[in-house]
């Protein structure tokens, strides 16, 4: 991605105060979120019928709000995700994307795990922001289980209290977090559903999901 966005891209999409962002020249802002870039991007070659367009992106980003842990930067890199297609049946879209995006999380930190990183009590927690019990519901009967068979060393729960970017996201969300090998918890991964698509196409039919790794946290705290 290019270290530049257009300017305000991150107040319109994600409600994010523009003093968290570093206003550049010519209407730009430095990076701050690779997922709305991803988002502009997917937008100018929608997804036609039930295709799912996947994209990813490793970029460094520039935050300028005060970060109280020690282990936060505000000049960090990060590895996002996102996927958007039309809408389907009983949330299909929405679940599927969770499923796709917490797989390829947990298989990563299964990878990492196999390599020496030390990665203790890893834990998903998937919320919604609408308090759906109905979508809620669905990930715990059909997700769980099914990612539980896949990567056995995670838990999985339902977080009903998340208040943490709850403006950010619509509807499903999840945090994924670990313990370091000094036993400080950290928060590794976060994603969940948007309307940026359906803003930005102007169809309330599109869906997008989006997620992001901390990669260089993992560097950091669990190497």
């Amino acid at each position: 991605l290019s270290p530049v966005a257009p300017l305000g891209l991150n107040v319109v999409l994600g409600d994010i105060d523009q003093n968290s962002t570093l206003a550049a020249a010519r209407n730009l802002e430095v990076l701050a979120d690779p997922t709305t870039v991803l988002a502009l991007e997917t937008a100018r070659q929608p997804p036609a019928g039930d295709a799912v367009i996947r994209k990813c992106a490793a970029a460094r980003m520039l935050r300028l709000q005060p970060f109280d842990n020690p282990a936060f930067s505000r000049h960090f890199a990060l590895f996002a995700l996102t996927s958007g297609g039309r809408a389907r049946a009983e949330h299909g879209f929405e679940l599927h994307a969770l499923d796709d995006h917490l797989a390829a999380h947990l298989a990563l930190f299964e990878r990492l795990a196999a390599d020496g990183f030390r990665l203790a009590d890893l834990r998903v927690d998937v919320s919604d922001t609408a308090h759906d019990e109905v979508r809620l519901a669905a990930v715990e009967q059909q997700l769980f289980p099914s990612l539980h068979r896949r990567f056995p060393r995670a838990t999985y729960a339902l977080d009903r209290a998340r208040t943490h970017a709850m403006a950010y996201y619509r509807g499903l969300c999840f945090h994924i977090g670990a313990r370091d090998p000094d036993g400080a918890p950290h928060q590794l991964s976060d994603g969940g559903s948007t309307d940026w698509l359906a803003r930005l196409l102007s169809n309330g039919k599109q869906r997008f999901f989006v997620s992001g790794i901390g990669s260089e946290l993992l560097l950091r705290r669990f190497q």
